[in-house]
């Protein structure tokens, strides 16, 4: 069975967000989202639709798809 897999948007006050990390565990995400917000900063965890091809999640395209597809899935009282 293939496990589902996740980014963490962080929030930055002023800035907007950026992803923290993606191609991780739903177990990972959640205890990274749970680091964040004891900084005092805003996470959350996104499925992604596929393993993202770059290494690295710094402008990561499919990142962005991905969050765009969720958040237009929560708009739609989908997710």
């Amino acid at each position: 069975m293939k496990e589902e897999l996740y980014l963490v948007m962080d929030y930055w006050p002023g800035e907007g967000y950026e992803v923290g990390c993606h191609n991780i565990t739903k177990d990972r995400a959640d205890k990274y989202v749970k680091l964040i917000r004891s900084a005092g900063r805003r996470a959350r965890a996104v499925p992604q639709s596929a393993k993202h091809k770059r290494e690295l999640s710094e402008n990561c395209p499919e990142c962005r798809a991905d969050i765009r597809k969720y958040d237009q899935a929560v708009e739609e009282g989908e997710a």
